[in-house]
């Protein structure tokens, strides 16, 4: 199988195309960071060029994993960049539906598309009502939502917090001198790890699976314990990151971290028993003996 991986230089990105399968060849794609990507073959390409020839760029390969997102430091910016990465996810499908060969097609989006659902657990059936980041990530997203509703051959997976190596947690709970608690902490948290993400993905490849969904998660709970947890193996106190507190951050940023999102992996309530929970500390145990 012959695999086109859009941006393979990215985090997530390049974990998927370090675990790729024998049996499938990855060509990757990179903006500007060559010695970070990953795959058999290696193509610079900017996404959101009007330049590309998306026919000739997909033709032979069998699936195209959308794994590129068009970021920026700012709301503004990131809303500008999602305009644009639409308009050229408008121009790939546009390519995928002229093609005689079959093609499937996964893409990467975030549990935060949901919005902030409290404590019920969001299936993947749920409307879409973006929240922090995704307020302008969705709008990039929409023509892969469109292609899906009109029966394209699709796979979306939504991603919750993605943990690991060079991940958000870094910035979060490891840069600082304590391990905080966002907005009393009462948010959930579904968290699955790089590597488990990186294997689902594979199998919904190799599965030519079509729909909307969840992967299965390494743990599940709200923002307090997570903090808990992570000052337990830091030694590090916790402190409390009330409303004034938040204020100075980026708006698309705030809302994200005490948005809470109960995704459901079909799995019952599997992912917050005390296996799950231990799965997570020994995981996060890995991570602080890298650092």
């Amino acid at each position: 199988m012959r695999v086109l991986l859009l941006g393979s230089s990215g985090f997530i990105g390049q974990s998927i195309a370090s675990s790729a399968p024998d049996n499938i060849h990855v060509t990757g794609t990179y903006k500007s960071r060559a010695s970070l990507a990953k795959g058999n073959e290696k193509i610079q390409l900017d996404f959101l060029s009007t330049e590309i020839d998306w026919s000739k760029l997909i033709d032979g390969y069998d699936c195209i994993i959308v794994a590129a997102r068009a970021n920026s430091t700012d709301p503004k910016s990131r809303t500008d960049l999602s305009k644009n990465a639409s308009m050229s996810f408008e121009n790939l499908l546009s390519a995928i539906n002229s093609t005689t060969e079959k093609k499937n097609l996964i893409v990467i989006n975030g549990s935060l598309s949901y919005g902030d659902r409290g404590d019920e657990l969001v299936k993947s059936d749920f409307e879409v009502n973006p929240t922090g980041f995704a307020k302008s990530y969705a709008i990039a997203e929409a023509p892969f939502r469109k292609y899906h509703s009109n029966g394209g051959r699709i796979a979306i997976i939504r991603a919750p917090w993605v943990l690991g190596k060079g991940s958000w947690y870094e910035q979060m709970y490891d840069s600082m001198d304590h391990i905080p608690v966002l907005a009393k902490g009462e948010q959930w948290m579904s968290i699955i790890t790089l590597e488990d993400l990186s294997k689902y993905i594979w199998d919904c490849v190799e599965n030519e699976s079509i729909g909307i969904f969840h992967p299965k998660l390494t743990y599940r709970c709200i923002q307090k314990e997570f903090a808990s947890i992570v000052a337990g193996i830091t030694e590090k106190k916790t402190r409390d990151y009330g409303f004034f507190r938040l204020l100075g951050w980026d708006k698309q940023m705030k809302e994200s971290v005490v948005a809470s999102i109960r995704l459901d992996d079909q799995r019952g309530d599997v992912s917050e028993n005390l296996e799950s929970k231990n799965n997570l500390i020994q995981y996060l145990q890995i991570i602080h003996s890298d650092f």
